[in-house]
């Protein structure tokens, strides 16, 4: 044993180093990846909101509402690398996909628009607000898609049971 091991001292050398090599990459690799947190919630405001919304009828044209908050979507980020956030949307029990909406300047007014490209940082979250408009009936959350910047679906199922976080698509 020992006469193959002073033979071939330089080959064992390199094979102890390239498997460290090795490991430390792929536990770097592993690291490096976007992890993602999801969680679904009634607004604050959700029963006013339905309220005010639903009080449209009997109101001028000019004085209605025409966008409520009635969902939260909370995106954490919990691993170690920047998410960058391309899409958020819910989809209701009875199949309609909702955008999620954020506010965003224009000007020195705030209107709200569809998400387009939200940067979170590791150990930070976002909240997006899920809108009910002008005319529509009030909608139960069935689970949110949050879609990143690697093409990652992340999906939380609207269970009290689920706290799980699902990651599908790729």
């Amino acid at each position: 044993m020992q006469q193959w091991i002073s033979n071939n001292w330089l080959a064992l050398y390199g094979a102890i180093a390239g498997s460290a090599a090795l490991i430390i990459n792929l536990s770097r690799l592993r690291r490096s990846q976007v992890k993602l947190k999801i969680t679904i919630y009634p607004h604050e405001n959700k029963e006013e909101s339905i309220k005010l919304i639903s009080q449209n009828k009997n109101k001028e044209v000019y004085e209605r509402t025409n966008l409520a908050p009635v969902y939260t979507l909370n995106v954490c980020n919990v691993g170690r690398i920047n998410a960058v956030i391309k899409d958020a949307r819910l989809i209701c029990q009875s199949g309609v996909d909702r955008k999620a909406l954020t506010p965003k300047k224009i000007g020195d007014g705030t209107i709200l628009s569809e998400v387009t490209e939200i940067n979170i940082v590791p150990r930070s979250s976002f909240s997006f607000n899920i809108y009910l408009r002008d005319g529509e009936k009030p909608f139960e959350a069935a689970k949110a898609i949050i879609l990143d910047n690697t093409g990652k679906e992340w999906c939380k199922v609207n269970r009290t049971n689920n706290s799980g976080l699902f990651k599908i698509g790729i």
